[in-house]
């Protein structure tokens, strides 16, 4: 029942956004939220986001020496939490240490245990030479991508859980269609500022890839797949909370 009063409320306010806007090609991707959120299940739309990721993995293999990775979930709740800091999870997403220091010192401990009479003294193995900066650079750039996508989710699933709570304190006769069009109002101003803070903040972050795309000699191609894939995880954002 919840679902199904969320679902009304957001298609209201994005229908009701095209309708005051006038201009529907700047809403198109909230028509197409629409679209996609009443011929998909979430379960689909679910899988269309994680093809979308796909896709954004697979894009920034167009550059070698990148040392990036998506959030993990248990990072994504932390950073939600207040657990993580931006800088702390921009450290953890670049880092090229995958090893755990504690099994590596268990496993160190074993192996000398067991080989102290035995084994070859073990050769150094070789420092790796520093990563080139303009690569640290733009893993650090698309580190924020990532940032900023975990943090715009956890904003919505924010704002869509307080809808539900706000409408379902109403009392039972107070759950209306008018009540739904109002508390979607309440929300339509915010999540409008917030949609184009991300905005501002997705294109500043292209444009200083594209720059240092450009000094390194690379292909710029990159920050097309970046917007493209972009737009189309608001649109999968929107018809998931819209479906679910």
């Amino acid at each position: 029942m919840k679902k199904k009063v969320v679902k009304v409320l957001l298609c209201i306010l994005l229908i009701l956004i095209v309708g005051v806007a006038g201009v529907v090609v700047w809403q198109w991707d909230n028509l197409m939220a629409v679209k996609t959120a009443f011929t998909n299940s979430p379960e689909d739309i679910q899988v269309m986001i994680e093809e979308n990721d796909e896709r954004v993995a697979q894009a920034i293999q167009k550059v070698d020496g990148i040392t990036v990775r998506d959030l993990t979930n248990e990072e994504k709740e932390e950073l939600k939490n207040g657990d993580l800091d931006r800088e702390q999870v921009l450290d953890l997403l670049t880092s090229t240490d995958t090893s755990s220091a504690a099994a590596s010192s268990e496993g160190q401990s074993a192996q000398t245990a067991s080989e102290t009479n035995t084994a070859e003294p073990a050769a150094e193995t070789p420092v790796p030479a520093e990563e080139d900066a303009n690569k640290q650079q733009l893993s650090r750039y698309l580190a924020e991508i990532y940032v900023m996508k975990a943090e715009y989710t956890a904003w919505l699933e924010q704002k869509y859980n307080e809808a539900i709570e706000e409408f379902n304190a109403l009392d039972e006769s107070e759950r209306t269609t008018d009540a739904k069009y109002s508390i979607g109002m309440s929300y339509l101003d915010e999540a409008l500022a917030k949609e184009e803070e991300c905005d501002a903040e997705m294109a500043n972050l292209e444009q200083k890839i594209s720059d240092l795309l450009t000094e390194m000699g690379e292909d710029t191609s990159l920050v097309d797949d970046i917007q493209a894939t972009y737009e189309k995880e608001k649109e999968l954002k929107k018809a998931y909370y819209l479906g679910g």
